[in-house]
């Protein structure tokens, strides 16, 4: 899986991450005016409106290319948008139900997070319902919830290196970047601040494509014989 999420994902990636830029331009100008505190929580604000529709645009873009069907950017981003509004539900939906199931049963929230680790691609792909994706999801998941533990621990170690590298350049920027010329710390803030997409990016396909994966070896629970 991982070789083709790869694959997928740097044919994706650099488009995703230009129209990032675009879209960041009024926060890098911005940045220069408002104080520390107040960009610091609009990086934040910022960051978690635009990753649900990046999500979006990764997953119909990459699931393009994994069933190898023409590559529309135009009506991937036209379709994403018109996704979004559910989207953003579920993920406030999601936010607050596992935290409430972790927090006050840590196995219980593990085992939610794990029966809805499909939901968001059978939203975006197969036009479900909030309430018929998790279903779905829950049922197949059946069998291969201790594999999507993994999956997760390769998400969450994949995210670590990553942030830990887009730390390396907040330090850079505090040490070196801010005492160049204001050309100097526009032109870094331009091409930095978009960078937290790849995460995105790299996860969406990565749950795209084992979505897939796990399709093509699902068998659906036959009912009893009466």
């Amino acid at each position: 899986m991982i070789p083709k999420t790869f694959s997928l994902f740097v044919k994706i990636a650099l488009p995703i991450y230009l129209l990032n830029m675009i879209i960041c331009l009024p926060l890098v100008i911005l940045s220069f005016r408002l104080p520390q505190e107040t960009h610091f929580a609009a990086v934040i604000i910022y960051n978690c409106f635009t990753m649900i529709l990046f999500q979006i645009i990764s997953i119909k873009a990459a699931s393009s290319l994994y069933k190898e069907e023409t590559l529309s950017w135009k009506n991937i981003l036209r379709s994403s948008i018109s996704k979004y509004q559910l989207l953003f539900l579920y993920s406030l939906l999601y936010f607050v139900v596992s935290s409430l199931a972790l927090i006050c049963f840590i196995v219980p929230g593990i085992i939610l997070s794990l029966m809805a680790f499909f939901v968001v691609p059978l939203i975006i792909l197969e036009n479900l319902s909030i309430q018929e994706a998790w279903k779905c999801s829950r049922e197949i998941t059946k069998g291969l919830r201790l594999r999507i533990l993994g999956y997760y621990a390769l998400i969450m170690i994949f995210i670590f290196v990553f942030f830990s590298l887009l730390g390396s350049l907040s330090l850079l920027e505090e040490m070196v970047i801010n005492r160049q010329p204001l050309f100097v710390k526009t032109l870094f803030r331009v091409i930095g601040y978009p960078l937290d997409c790849f995460s995105t990016v790299w996860i969406s396909t990565f749950i795209t494509v084992a979505y897939y994966t796990r399709r093509k070896t699902y068998v659906p629970a036959q009912p009893a014989a009466t």
